[in-house]
């Protein structure tokens, strides 16, 4: 067998490449074997962790699948002819996420540049540059009309090869047949099939339309942080999507061994022996024919819960504590005052009384919208109470960004500050406006020091210097010398050295390391900008490239200037502002603080300079919270020391119960999937497997898990 690989420069990434491409290509590939009898099997699902880099997992893979696929198939199968032309690619994600995929795509210096390498080793892997290096950006069926005319074949239109990363809202309405781009586009006979956050029902109906009408069985990747949010039989949905719907092998949770193991697992839970090593062996061999996990060292994360001073109290990671350690953590939640819990209770004793109210979610929001206890709470001759929550988020945030902005001047490293609430849309204003007086009482204070202001008095040097920097590497460029926006990022820096007004952002500029950073980031812009220059401007969809990394250069520019030093990331901002802030956060410059709802958990980049994450306040889910997590706990952080967490719980309210579900529903995520995930293992052929049940983690898991309904 060709040990054909890829390097994508880490070895997790590379040793998941080959897996997919011994499931999918090599001899005897695409056979499930579920004990009883071999069923066919098209694709695959990548479940690595939050942040491990699925996305260049993914792309080697097509890559192996596309330059081995054409190869003469052994033990007796077909010959098949050496692929000379380059393929379709499909990739379906979410609308926010399509830009992050075309701009993974079209990285000079990311995975392109690991495949550019790979591809001039053998004449026979140029057609897969070809392929994987001219994504087609799809957010919306007017998009369409930016492709290449493309060819008519069979009464079809045959839209040009590359890779189209797809809003999979575009393919999940009901359209006719014809010669449309839109039907050509689901018609398509595709090569690979990508679908990003696979577990979503969204993900789910756009596969389905894809694999029901495109010419031919496209290799399919399905990848998810999370196979299953709360209910294992989720799983179902994933491997419906790659196993043969002809027989009913793809209902996996309901096959042996894997029933055993979970009949055996439930039991365990009522107090029975835990399932058994040849048990949880047997269940590894199964799950790991179709879905991989690799485990990779990260720089770790630490849990705190903050307190009424605005102290932060160290804990243990959630799905590792004990029965002991939860009873211990319940004293050290936030104690709210007589006013408070007054009011609380007044509030419970009225959502008990109303009609279709939904109690949970109504206490919840009570508790995270620092404004809803004075709206919902003032009754004539009754004291309006503060937010305990808000009051020691505040508190502690003066002291940790103080701590924070002190460090930053010794190392030149921002630390940033990254806040997640549900609801956001009654929450964000009120965040924002008592972030933002932590974040300048913060800085009052250390401006002041010795070593600040020695630093501030060199930022306007500073930036004086990283313009020219930026000036030298525009006119080395013909292209982005004829560039505006280019030459506005020149200018802007200029306006920033002259201004008068002061901000923490400015006063680093001082510090040679942060200086360093900044033009970085900013050459990391203009290289991409002059990519897309490079290109034919009569193509329009070139244009709309330029179009999208001008928007990039802009956002940074507003980072010099006008972003506030607390942002925010919610489905209520523009989607252009929101992008732009998201762009500001990963980059050196402000924001310091980002106040972020459901929109920026899932699938988005902000782990740059992340240093802390505070869940204002917790979900049911754990899969929702491990999403949150990964926004900073991922490849490729600049930041070396680990990530910190907090949570902000005020005691005797409906926190409790949320606090001790969260951690019964971590640690069957645990059982089930193993966490953390162990090493990619071979089983007696060879070939990778993923191994995912741990016995030890089974053990600590001790609390019951049955659903307590209360009506109030």
């Amino acid at each position: 067998m060709n040990r054909n690989t890829i390097s994508t420069g880490l070895r997790h990434q590379a040793e998941v490449a080959i897996w997919v491409r011994r499931r999918l290509v090599d001899s005897r590939a695409g056979q499930f074997n579920t004990g009883r009898s071999t069923i066919d099997q098209s694709g695959v699902v990548l479940a690595d962790g939050v942040g491990l880099g699925k996305t260049w997992e993914a792309l080697a893979a097509s890559a192996l699948i596309l330059v081995e696929s054409g190869k003469k198939r052994r033990d007796g199968g077909p010959r098949q002819n050496l692929r000379k032309q380059p393929a379709r690619i499909l990739v379906l994600c979410p609308p926010g996420l399509v830009s992050k995929w075309t701009r993974e795509i079209r990285d000079p210096e990311g995975f392109q540049a690991h495949l550019e390498r790979w591809a001039k080793a053998s004449p026979r892997r140029a057609f897969v540059l070809e392929t994987l290096t001219k994504p087609y950006e799809i957010r919306r069926r007017s998009d369409l009309a930016f492709l290449d005319p493309g060819k008519i074949r069979r009464s079809q239109v045959e839209l040009p090869v590359g890779t189209y990363v797809c809003n999979w809202n575009v393919l999940r309405k009901k359209l006719g047949s014809g010669r449309s781009r839109l039907a050509a586009l689901r018609a398509q006979s595709w090569d690979i099939l990508i679908v990003d956050e696979a577990h979503h029902r969204e993900a789910r109906e756009a596969t389905k339309a894809v694999q029901s009408w495109s010419r031919g069985s496209p290799a399919t990747l399905l990848l998810t942080a999370t196979p299953f949010q709360l209910d294992p039989r989720e799983l179902h949905h994933l491997f419906g999507a790659i196993l043969d719907h002809r027989h009913g092998e793809n209902k996996i949770l309901s096959k042996p061994p894997v029933r055993g193991f979970i009949e055996a697992l439930l039991g365990f839970f009522k107090g029975a022996e835990a399932p058994s090593a040849g048990l949880k062996r047997q269940v590894e061999f199964t799950l790991g024919q179709a879905i991989v996990r690799s485990n990779v060292p990260s720089r770790g994360r630490r849990y705190y819960l903050i307190n009424e001073e605005g102290g932060a109290v160290e804990i243990e990671a959630p799905d590792r504590m004990r029965e002991d350690e939860l009873g211990r953590l319940m004293g050290s939640l936030i104690s709210p005052d007589n006013l408070f819990q007054s009011w609380y209770l007044r509030r419970r004793l009225q959502l008990a009384d109303g009609e279709r109210t939904f109690v949970p979610t109504k206490l919840r929001q009570a508790l995270s919208t620092p404004g809803q206890a004075r709206l919902a709470g003032g009754t004539k001759g009754v004291p309006v109470p503060g937010s305990p929550r808000l009051n020691a988020l505040a508190t502690w945030a003066r002291s940790q960004i103080e701590a924070d902005f002190k460090a930053t001047a010794k190392d030149g490293y921002p630390r940033k500050l990254l806040v997640f609430t549900s609801f956001v849309a009654k929450a964000a204003k009120e965040l924002q406006r008592s972030l933002a007086d932590a974040v300048n009482d913060a800085w009052a204070t250390v401006k002041e020091q010795e070593e600040w202001r020695r630093m501030a008095d060199a930022s306007v040097s500073g930036i004086l210097w990283v313009a020219r920097r930026i000036r030298l590497v525009i006119n080395d460029d013909e292209f982005l010398a004829r560039s505006q926006v280019a030459l506005q990022l020149v200018e802007a820096l200029q306006s920033l050295a002259e201004d008068s007004q002061e901000s923490p952002f400015k006063d680093l500029f001082g510090h040679r390391r942060f200086r360093k950073l900044v033009v970085t980031d900013l050459n990391h812009h203009l290289q991409a900008l002059s990519v897309v220059l490079r290109a034919d401007k009569d193509a329009g969809w070139w244009a709309r490239l330029h179009r999208d990394e001008r928007k990039g250069i802009q956002a940074t520019i507003r980072a010099l200037g006008r972003t506030p030093i607390v942002g925010t990331y919610t489905g209520h901002d523009d989607r252009r502002d929101r992008d732009a802030i998201g762009e500001a956060f990963r980059s050196p410059l402000a924001p310091w603080v980002l106040v972020a709802s459901n929109v920026g958990s899932e699938g988005i980049d902000l782990h740059s300079f992340s240093s802390h994450l505070v869940h204002f306040d917790i979900e049911w889910n754990p899969a929702k919270m491990e999403q949150r997590e990964g926004r900073t706990d991922r490849l490729g952080r600049i930041l070396q020391e680990p990530v910190n967490i907090y949570y902000v719980l005020v005691r005797r309210t409906y926190d409790e119960r949320m606090l001790e579900q969260l951690i019964a529903r971590q640690r069957w995520h645990s059982v089930l999937l193993g966490k953390p995930a162990a090493r990619l293992a071979r089983d007696e052929r060879g070939n990778i497997k993923a191994r995912f049940l741990r016995v030890e983690e089974a053990r600590k898991s001790t609390l019951n898990l049955a659903p307590r309904n209360r009506k109030s």
